[in-house]
This record gives structure tokens, sequence and C-alpha cells, in this order.
């Protein structure tokens, strides 16, 4: 028979066993559930990340977007002024079927009369004025058109009057 302290030891032994594998169990599933637990903190950061890249590209793409406008506000400014000084002129035959454009109004106190380049001012906006090359030719510096005239001097002279004529009858009537 066995006696009484070898089935104790032995119901000891037992119970440690059983309280081991309890304890095992125990950590298995404390193991598995930290591990599910990572597996969720690594989605849970990848969506985050995710996320913040495209933060981050909406960002960009605002930042692109405030640049265009910014380009495109800047692109209308020119063109407001450019149509603006555009209404200070008006196209004028020069003679011998040409064209230039001219301002409307009778220059400023000592300012020179001077034609601007039709074919410039046309094509792009830009104010170049003529040169005269002699009494009967204007040249452009530019595009290096050359008009030619006999009757430029005249023409030159009479739209000269009418601007002063004009100027002065407004001058009158105010």
């Amino acid at each position: 028979m066995v006696d009484l302290s070898t089935a104790v030891a032995s119901a000891s032994a037992a119970l440690e066993l059983l309280k081991n594998a309890i304890k095992a169990r125990d950590q298995s599933l404390t193991d598995k559930a930290i591990a599910d637990m990572v597996d969720q903190l690594r989605n849970v950061n990848m969506a985050a990340l995710e996320a913040s890249q495209e933060a981050l590209k909406g960002v960009r793409e605002a930042r692109a977007a405030d640049q265009r406008i910014a380009e495109l506000e800047n692109e209308i400014r020119e063109l407001k002024a450019q149509a603006d000084e555009r209404d200070n002129y008006h196209l004028v035959p020069v003679g011998n079927n040409s064209f230039a454009y001219t301002l409307k109004e009778a220059p400023a106190d000592r300012q020179q009369w001077y034609y601007l380049c039709q074919a410039c001012f046309d094509n792009g906006g830009k104010t170049v004025v003529l040169q005269m090359r002699d009494r009967i030719s204007l040249a452009c510096p530019a595009c290096k058109a050359v008009i030619h005239s006999g009757q430029m001097q005249a023409a030159v002279d009479a739209e000269y009057q009418r601007a002063v004529a004009r100027r002065q009858t407004q001058a009158d009537s105010e």
C-alpha cells in the first residue's frame, strides 16, 4: 500500500501539474490575445499612415491650386492692364494702305506724337513705337516692318492738329 505521504505528494504533484497546465493554457490565451491586439494595432497604424499620406496629398494639391490661382490672378491683372492700355489707342491710316495705332487723345504736354506698330500691337499687345526712317517711312524695331507713305508727314500733322483741337474743345466745355 501506498503510504499517505506518498499519496499526498502525488496529489500535490498532480495539482501542481494541473496548475501549470492551466497557467500554460491561460498564457497561451494571453499570448494569442496580445498577438491579435498587435495585429489590430498594426492595421490601425497602417490606416493612419494611409490617411496621413492622403492628407499630405490633399495639402499638396491645395497648395498647387493656390499657386495656379495666384498665377491666373496675375495673368488677369496683366490682361486688364493691357486692355486699359489698348483703350488709349486707335487704329489710323498712315497712308499707302498702311495702318498704325496712335493715341486717341493728344499726348501730354511736351510729349511727342507717336505711332505704334499695328502688327506688334495686335499680335501680343506690345507697344512698339515706330521709328521715323526718313520723311516718308516708318520702321518697327521689333518686327522690322517698314511703312512707306508720301503722305506721312501730312498725316502726322493733321492727326496732331485734330487731337489738339479735341483737347481744347474738352477744356472749353469744362
